[in-house]
């Protein structure tokens, strides 16, 4: 376009020179140039008129201060529990009697969450609740002047598992695919099991001589644990809504606070329970 334009400008200068019709032109910004005749230099070219085109921008979006994930999962778990009691302390340090559940299976069912705030603090937190239908007690009552060692057998059923734990922590990203946790909590575990029926295994003539069925529950142990933990945790991002996380906590300190409740009592004859 602009060689077109200044060819027909020099064609118009030729042709205005040889017709004698033009001396000078006035140069536009000059005094003269409001004054001066106006001449068509040439024709005028049409305009393409531009339009706005919109530019699509990325604009950033402001993060949020907060941020909070809930879910829930599901627990297939084995476990052990088992209690010792012993003589009075003052007089004896012997072993008087052990109650050992082993073979216990749950399924639990959890649900879990947790509160992330900007300053890198987090909440988190879990609760759990589960029964336990498998599993068996051994009963062993150790020897005495009289009393032979004893050891029983029962079924266990009808037993219960729940759970609560709760953490304070903090997090430190390493990069934009790992970070780094601190946390600090307390926690808390409810077993209760039931020894139903009772059979001797070790030849003690007195204690389950015949056998008791499995339709009579024997004995009950509830235990309730409280502890205080303190931990650490990594999270490493795979990918896109894939991230590995892991962690270990230490348990400086927990109190249990456990019963049994033997319900069959010896009756009117001796080593026999009613």
């Amino acid at each position: 376009m602009r060689c077109v334009a200044y060819i027909g400008l020099l064609l118009l200068f030729i042709s205005a020179a040889n017709a004698g019709e033009l001396n000078s032109a006035a140069l536009r910004g000059s005094r003269a140039y409001e004054a001066a005749p106006s001449y068509q230099v040439f024709p005028s070219v049409p305009t393409v008129s531009q339009e706005a085109v919109p530019v699509a921008a990325v604009v950033a979006q402001p993060v949020s201060a907060y941020s909070f994930e809930v879910g829930a999962r599901y627990w297939y778990s084995t476990g052990k529990f088992s209690k010792d009691l012993f003589d009075d302390p003052r007089s004896s340090d012997q072993l008087n009697s052990r109650l050992t559940y082993d073979g216990l299976t749950a399924h639990a069912f959890e649900a879990f969450g947790r509160i992330n705030l900007p300053s890198g603090l987090f909440l988190k937190g879990y609760a759990g609740v589960s029964g336990l239908n498998t599993g068996r007690l051994n009963d062993e009552d150790f020897p005495f002047p009289g009393f032979p060692y004893s050891s029983t057998l029962s079924g266990q059923r009808d037993g219960k598992l729940n759970y609560a734990m709760a953490d304070l922590g903090y997090s430190y990203a390493a990069n934009p695919w790992a970070k780094v946790s601190l946390f600090g909590g307390f926690g808390y575990i409810g077993e209760k099991m039931s020894a139903h029926g009772c059979s001797q295994i070790a030849g003690n003539p007195f204690v389950c001589v015949p056998a008791i069925g499995p339709e009579v529950l024997a004995i009950t142990e509830d235990a309730h644990w409280g502890l205080v933990r303190l931990g650490v945790a990594a999270d490493v991002k795979l990918m896109d809504r894939l991230t590995l996380s892991a962690e270990a906590a230490w348990v400086p300190y927990a109190q249990i606070n456990s019963r049994d409740s033997h319900w069959l009592r010896i009756g009117t004859t001796a080593g026999r329970f009613a």
